[in-house]
C-alpha cells in the first residue's frame, strides 16, 4: 500500500511512522544536495570560454631578412563571464622570427572578439616554428595557435669602399680611375636591375663596370669611376646599385673639387659675387695683325648658393675691339653649373693689346672680369693648295726677286698648307717660293711661282 510522506512536516499519511531523528537527518541531506546543485549551475553559467580562429597559421616561404604581410587570428569569448587576459605573446622554438600585435587589451566581455596580427620575419634560411600563446582565466588556459614558415636565401651586397674622394682636378680634364669592388656575400644569386651614377652632379663623373645583370654567390665585379669636373667648384654624386638584395638600393658617395682649367694664362680663377671665371687671365702671345688666333676658353661657374642671373658678357678696355667671344651661358646658371666662353684674339694693329671679359650678376649688381692680352705682329702668313703625293713642304725666302735662299726657313717639312713667317721686319719686302717634299724627306718637286709680301711699318 503506497505511503504519502510530507518530508518537512513528518506527517505520514498512514499509521506507519518514522522515528524523529531519522527524519531530521534525511531532511538535512536533501537540503545539502539542493545547495550543491545550485552552486554547480551558477558556476557553469558564469565561466568565460575562449575560441581562437584559425587554429594555426602557415606563412610559406619568405626571403631571409625580410618581413611577410600580416595574417590575423580572431579571439572570441564564447562564455558567459568576462575573460581576463594576463598575457598574449610568442612562444616556442623561434619566437624571434615572428612578430605579433593585438587589439585585445586586458579583458574581453562575454560574446566579444579581438584580433591578433602575426608576421613572419625569418632571420636566415630554414624552417621556423613558434606559437601565439594566450594566458587568461578560461578553464582551458593557456590557448596556443601554431605558427610555421620557411626562410629562403637572400643576396647581400658588400662594397669595398663606402665613399670615393677624388680631391682637386683641373676643370675640363678627367682624373685617373678609382675602383669599387662589389661582392655578393649572400646565399643566392644577386640580380642587378640598374647600376649607374646618381646625385647632384652625375655628369661630372664617369663610370664603367664589369658587373653585368647578375652576380653569383661569393662572386665580385669591379666598378671604375673617374672625376671629370666641368668647371670650378665642389661636385658630388653617387654610384647607385639597384638589385634584389633586402637593402636595395645601395650607394657609394663620390666627391671632388674642380680647379682652374688652365689655358695660356698663368693666373688662377677669378672669384667673387658668386661667380668664378677660370682662368682669371689669358695671354694670347704674338698674333699677326688681322689674323684670328686659335681659340682660348674661359669657364664661367656659379659658385654661389642660389640661381645666378647673368647680364650679357662684354669686352671692356683699351683694345676691346680686338677680341670676340662665343658662349653657352644663356641668361642664368643653376647652383654649381658652368658654361664656356670661347675667345678669339684678332689684333687690329701691332704692339701690345689688352682688354677684359666682364660678366655681371644681375641679382646683386656685382661685376667680375678676366684680363685678356696679346701682341699684334706684322708676320707674313703664307697659304697654298695641297700637292698630290706630298708628305710636306719647304719654304724658301729672299729679300729680292729671284734671290731666295737655298736653305728653307722651316727646320722640318711643314705638313699643313699654311706657314707663318714671324722673323720679318717692318717696312721690308720679302719673296717666297715653296717646294713639295716626298715621304722619304729628300725628293722635292720644282719650286712654286714666286710671291712677295711687304711688311707694314709700325
Amino acid at each position: 500500500m503506497p505511503v504519502r510522506i510530507d518530508l518537512f512536516r513528518n506527517r505520514p499519511k498512514t499509521r506507519r511512522t518514522m522515528p524523529r531523528p531519522g527524519w531530521l537527518l534525511f531532511r538535512t541531506l536533501l537540503a545539502l544536495l539542493a545547495v550543491i546543485s545550485v552552486l554547480r549551475c551558477a558556476t557553469a553559467q558564469d565561466a568565460p570560454s575562449v575560441r581562437v580562429s584559425p587554429t594555426s597559421l602557415a606563412f610559406g616561404s619568405q626571403l631571409g631578412g625580410t618581413t611577410s604581410s600580416a595574417q590575423n587570428l580572431t579571439v572570441t569569448n564564447t562564455g558567459d563571464a568576462t575573460l581576463n587576459i594576463t598575457q598574449i605573446g610568442l612562444t616556442g622554438s623561434y619566437p624571434n622570427c615572428f612578430r605579433e600585435t593585438n587589439s585585445c587589451g586586458t579583458s574581453l566581455t562575454a560574446g566579444s572578439s579581438c584580433t591578433i596580427s602575426v608576421q613572419f620575419a625569418p632571420s636566415g634560411v630554414g624552417s621556423y616554428t613558434a606559437a601565439v600563446t594566450i594566458s587568461d582565466n578560461a578553464p582551458n588556459s593557456p590557448q596556443s595557435v601554431a605558427l610555421s614558415g620557411t626562410g629562403t636565401g637572400s643576396p647581400q651586397v658588400s662594397f669595398s669602399n663606402t665613399a670615393l674622394a677624388f680631391g682637386s682636378q683641373l676643370g675640363g680634364t678627367t682624373s685617373s680611375a678609382q675602383n669599387l669592388t662589389v661582392t655578393n656575400t649572400g646565399s643566392v644569386t644577386l640580380t642587378i636591375t640598374q647600376l649607374g651614377l646618381t646625385g647632384s652632379y652625375p655628369n661630372c663623373f664617369k663610370e664603367t663596370n664589369s658587373c653585368g645583370s647578375s652576380l653569383a654567390v661569393g662572386s665580385s665585379c669591379t666598378v671604375s669611376v673617374q672625376f671629370a669636373p666641368s668647371g670650378v667648384g665642389s661636385y658630388t654624386a653617387a654610384v647607385t646599385l639597384n638589385d634584389n638584395a633586402p637593402n636595395s638600393p645601395q650607394s657609394v658617395s663620390l666627391s671632388g673639387t674642380g680647379t682652374n682649367s688652365g689655358g695660356n694664362g698663368d693666373a688662377g680663377p677669378n672669384q667673387g659675387a658668386g661667380i668664378s671665371l677660370s682662368p682669371g687671365s689669358v695671354s694670347f702671345g704674338n698674333q699677326p695683325v688681322d689674323v684670328p688666333s686659335s681659340p682660348e676658353t674661359i669657364t664661367l661657374s656659379n659658385i654661389s648658393g642660389a640661381l645666378l642671373s647673368l647680364s650679357a658678357l662684354a669686352f671692356t678696355g683699351a683694345n676691346s675691339g680686338d677680341f670676340s667671344e662665343n658662349n653657352t651661358c644663356g641668361v642664368s646658371l643653376a647652383v654649381g653649373e658652368s658654361c664656356n666662353v670661347v675667345i678669339l684674339f684678332n689684333p687690329s694693329a701691332s704692339g701690345s693689346r689688352s682688354a677684359s671679359l666682364s660678366v655681371t650678376n644681375t641679382l646683386t649688381g656685382d661685376l667680375l672680369t678676366a684680363s685678356l692680352s696679346g701682341t699684334g705682329t706684322h708676320d707674313v702668313v703664307l697659304t697654298w693648295g695641297a700637292s698630290l703625293g706630298a708628305a710636306g713642304y719647304d719654304i724658301y725666302r729672299g729679300s729680292s726677286s729671284g734671290g731666295e735662299s737655298s736653305t728653307p726657313l722651316n727646320s722640318a717639312p711643314v705638313t699643313g698648307t699654311k706657314y707663318e713667317d714671324t722673323t720679318v721686319s717692318a717696312g721690308q719686302t720679302y719673296y717666297y717660293e715653296i717646294t713639295a717634299v716626298a715621304a722619304n724627306g729628300n725628293t722635292q718637286s720644282g719650286k712654286s711661282s714666286q710671291v712677295s709680301a711687304t711688311v707694314p711699318s709700325p
